[in-house]
């Protein structure tokens, strides 16, 4: 194989980091999705044939996950990234990067560009997985962080993503409930694997089944057993641990063009320093009867209708949320969905404003179509989510499911991902 003198150069630049940078990951290290520094916004990970999917490409294939992010501080920095093979638990597997890895499991990011006639000045970053110097050689569960000036221990976010190799077949569907006090309100995801020309010497112990709604790791469910075995083909109808919330259909709102109001804008200031955007107040739907309604299941997409490149060219706006409704005294309200992982924190904390009885977050986003929810933080010990208190809860809600078939056998010392699926509850 023959390399341009750029590429070739690159290669001993990342054999220098590979060499430098602490082999063994922090302690500090989160096996999820998550930020570190506060200056990182934006964080994307999609498969860069299909922008809404999921993280996941198939072992041997031509695919690639794109890695995007901004650092708001403006000044380029020297970030690099790190891959490591995870169990399918997502704590880190026993394997040394060589057995997951042909070329580098650590490479440094050199595409990046600062942006263009924004009001926030930010430097947009780029990486690429696999690339011509990292491969992967096993499927599985992988995790991959941004770490800066080849210390491990001065993390930027991290990010969970799947290799898998389709061995097996997974048929599945979902529907309500059967269990009939529950048949409005829940959906029911029922599977077999056909077998074929692969063997499971022990399918009750040595596989492990885990589903994501929307891809939304916090709600996964796993713990599947076998009802039953039938020659070539495991059947999955257990009742009672495969069943999720239906939710409802997401919210939403569009500054892909700040110079016009969308039907869910209130107002847009955009004179000052920064871009103010308010939208118009939402309503509790919890005792509301469902209403079809299209979405894109909680996922965002950056674009500045104004521009050629969103990358580097749609601005940043602080978006006002409004939930009008009396003061919750069982929790907190928080704005959700895949901008944020579906995870509550204090930026995107919502507070009651008396004189307009209503709830109030203000999120500084980047501009484009968002998908979002509002989700009650209960006053427990335990903080459970409920999503259903204020956006209610329909098995008639059309949802996106992906289910994970991870097999362990003898003498195998790490979970392969022989079966990857996603249906639609439309489907």
């Amino acid at each position: 194989m023959k390399y341009s003198l750029f590429t070739f150069l690159g290669l001993v630049w990342n054999i220098i980091i590979y060499a430098q940078a602490d082999s063994i990951p922090t302690s500090t290290l989160k096996y999820n999705n998550y930020e570190y520094i506060p200056s990182i916004k934006t964080v994307e990970f999609i498969n860069s044939d299909f922008r809404l999917s999921a993280p996941a490409i198939q072992l041997g294939a031509t695919q690639t996950l794109k890695l995007s992010f901004d650092d708001l501080n403006g000044e380029i920095e020297n970030y690099a990234v790190s891959i490591i093979h995870c169990t399918s638990d997502w704590q880190p597997s026993d394997l040394m990067p060589s057995e997951y890895i042909e070329g580098f499991s650590d490479f440094t990011i050199d595409d990046y560009a600062h942006s263009f006639n924004t009001k926030q000045h930010y430097i947009h970053y780029n990486a690429y997985i696999p690339n011509e110097s990292t491969q992967f050689i096993i499927s599985g569960n992988y995790l991959v962080f941004v770490y800066n000036n080849n210390d491990k221990n001065d993390l930027i976010l991290s990010r969970r993503f799947v290799v898998f190799n389709n061995q097996i077949q997974v048929i599945a569907s979902v529907n309500a409930a059967s269990i009939v006090a529950e048949r409005d309100y829940l959906q029911e995801v029922e599977l077999s694997i056909k077998l074929a020309d692969y063997t499971i010497n022990d399918p009750y112990n040595d596989l492990k089944i885990v589903v994501t709604q929307n891809n939304n790791w916090n709600n996964s469910i796993t713990g599947f057993k076998p009802t039953f075995v039938k020659g070539e083909e495991i059947v999955y109808r257990s009742l009672g641990d495969n069943l999720f919330s239906g939710g409802n259909e997401y919210r939403y709102f569009d500054t892909k063009d700040l110079r016009y109001k969308s039907e869910s804008l209130k107002s847009i200031d955009i004179y000052g320093d920064t871009n103010k955007v308010e939208l118009r107040t939402d309503s509790k739907r919890s005792f509301l009867r469902y209403t079809s309604a299209q979405d894109i299941n909680g996922q965002f997409l950056i674009k500045n209708d104004n521009v050629k490149d969103s990358e580097i060219g749609a601005d940043y706006c602080l978006v006002t949320f409004n939930l009008g409704c009396n003061k919750f005294y069982m929790g907190t309200p928080y704005v959700i969905g895949g901008f944020n992982n579906w995870k509550c924190s204090p930026t995107n904390k919502m507070q009651f404003n008396s004189q307009k009885s209503s709830y109030e977050a203000s999120i500084y986003l980047k501009q484009g179509y968002y998908n979002y929810m509002y989700a009650l933080v209960q006053n427990t010990t335990d903080k459970v989510i409920d999503v259903a208190a204020i956006e209610g809860d329909h098995s008639a809600t059309e949802n996106e499911y992906t289910i994970y078939v991870y097999h362990k056998p003898n003498g195998i010392f790490y979970d392969k991902l022989i079966g990857y699926t996603t249906i639609n509850t439309r489907q």
